[in-house]
């Protein structure tokens, strides 16, 4: 996780990782939903996204792809830890 500022001045955290395939099936995608709290353990902003963009392509079987997910909208209040990362699904390919 890190953060940067954008060219308009505005904040943008960005999560990287990597996804990676353990099955015998090509994973067309896979979605996060993020959970952001406050110092409080409050939610105070959540957020489902796809890790695969169009242009990544798919992830065959036994491989691995990097993501990012950005987030420019997080509330102020957030306890700037890392959010909780949920997958809310996985697709992959018939």
């Amino acid at each position: 996780m890190k953060a940067t500022d954008s060219y308009v001045g505005q904040r943008i955290i960005e999560i990287e990782g990597r996804s990676r395939n353990t099955g015998d099936r090509m994973l067309e995608s896979v979605e996060i939903y993020s959970i952001f709290y406050d110092a409080y353990g409050q939610l105070v902003f959540a957020k489902t996204r796809g890790d695969r963009q169009p242009e990544d392509g798919r992830i065959e079987p036994r491989r691995h792809k990097s993501f990012r997910l950005p987030f420019d909208e997080i509330s102020p209040n957030w306890n700037e830890k890392m959010p909780q990362l949920v997958i809310a699904s996985v697709t992959f390919s018939t």
